[in-house]
């Protein structure tokens, strides 16, 4: 059951993540946003699809919703780490947006608990 429900969050942050991708590419192939906007979207699309997707899992979750957005977090973070390695070289801004990673995943699964226990 708890792998089913992190499955979940995983699954719903990756199709989010896609879908906001790809309007986001095709906005910028428009020329229709300029680059400050872009650089800004560009970080906002990964937290918004992963406070999601941690929210969606953390609903889910029993009990301990923090160790499910964790968990959802570092699987995320070691995804993108392994992916960032292969394509280009680490940087040093990519470990603080891990961290930024990570601590939105744990949020987004905490308000996704405390929703589940107001409903």
């Amino acid at each position: 059951q708890y792998l089913k429900n992190l499955s979940k969050g995983l699954l719903t942050t990756i199709i989010i993540f896609i879908i906001l991708s790809l309007i986001l590419t095709l906005l910028n192939y428009f020329n229709l946003l300029n680059h400050t906007v872009l650089t800004i979207c560009k970080m906002v699309i990964p937290l918004l699809s992963i406070v999601t997707g941690s929210f969606i899992s953390g609903k889910k979750t029993i009990k301990n919703g923090w160790i499910s957005g964790l968990i959802n977090g570092l699987i995320i973070t070691l995804f993108i780490f392994i992916l960032s390695l292969i394509i280009k070289d680490f940087e040093f801004k990519n470990l603080i947006f891990f961290i930024i990673i990570i601590i939105t995943s744990t949020f987004g699964s905490m308000l996704g608990i405390n929703a589940k226990k107001t409903a």
